[in-house]
């Protein structure tokens, strides 16, 4: 059995795959598939593309309860689930600060906070019976934090069909299955956020997902301001004390959000089910679980 790799980019990150299969014809067909996926769900959830479902449907909506198609309503309840559970630190409605700042490029951070702070958080929005409910018009959702964890979940169940082990990896977010034919684990390096070239450990994984969540990755501006790509309900851009934090979880989706979650809140409590590490801006790292 041997291993076939597939890159290809989707949501601005580089994507990989490896199947562990019998034969090149079946890889390719798994591969078509995962990248025929992926391109999909980019296309409808694009925040940045006016035109996308998203924002046709949800973001620029006349309504304030809109239906949802199963897979988008599955997908949401699981995200509005879990953002309580970390008691709204993870927040898909600060995409309305994005939006906004595109739409009004005049206004100061502090103006966009003023304006829309009231909008955004975990209790303007809900899911009830395939519908998504909204208090305010001007509440948008951004699922740029969710939309790659979901799209690695649903290419590792195709991923399954393959005679053997395989890895996704989009962009450092990665789902795993089994071991490498000779019974081997896949071992997943872990940088440096103060030197990215640098690996400090490695760790063993099977069958689990693993996301990595750093402030050091990238960067955005807003109102004229640099920001974290991941950014906070105050908009603050002081220095941040967890530099990088990796997690993982049965699936990647909650893995993702959790990472992301403890990013902004070291506090933040996790279910005993997952694993974590911080690592802090003195590059001391602190563990749950590994």
């Amino acid at each position: 059995m041997l291993a076939y790799n597939f890159e290809f980019k989707a949501m601005t990150t580089a994507c990989q795959i490896t199947l562990y299969e019998t034969s090149a014809s079946k890889a390719n067909c798994i591969a078509q598939k995962i990248f025929d996926q992926t391109k999909a769900i980019e296309k409808k959830y694009n925040f940045h593309n006016e035109q996308s479902w998203l924002n046709t449907l949800i973001n620029q909506r006349k309504k304030q309860s809109i239906k949802l198609d199963s897979q988008t309503a599955k997908i949401l309840e699981k995200v509005h689930r879990l953002s309580g559970q970390v008691n709204g630190v993870f927040d898909i409605t600060l995409g309305t600060y994005v939006y906004a700042a595109k739409q009004f490029q005049s206004l100061s951070k502090q103006q966009l906070k003023e304006k829309y702070q009231k909008v955004i958080g975990l209790e303007n929005w809900n899911i009830q019976n395939n519908f998504i409910h909204f208090k305010h018009k001007d509440t948008k959702i951004d699922l740029g934090g969710v939309m790659k964890e979901v799209a690695v979940d649903m290419a590792s169940e195709l991923a399954l069909n393959a005679s053997g082990a395989s890895l996704i990896n989009f962009g450092g977010d990665m789902k795993i299955n089994g071991r490498k034919p000779n019974g081997e684990c896949f071992k997943v390096g872990i940088k440096n956020p103060l030197n990215t070239k640098q690996i400090l450990l490695s760790l063993e994984v099977e069958n689990l997902a693993l996301t990595t969540s750093g402030h050091y990755a990238r960067i955005q501006k807003l109102a004229g301001n640099e920001h974290s790509h991941i950014l906070s309900s105050t908009l603050s851009n002081e220095k941040h004390e967890v530099l990088s934090s990796t997690l993982l979880a049965e699936d990647t989706l909650t893995a993702g959000l959790y990472s992301t979650s403890l990013l902004l809140d070291k506090h933040v409590q996790c279910p005993d089910n997952v694993k974590y590490l911080l690592i802090d801006n003195q590059k001391v790292m602190h563990r749950f679980g590994l």
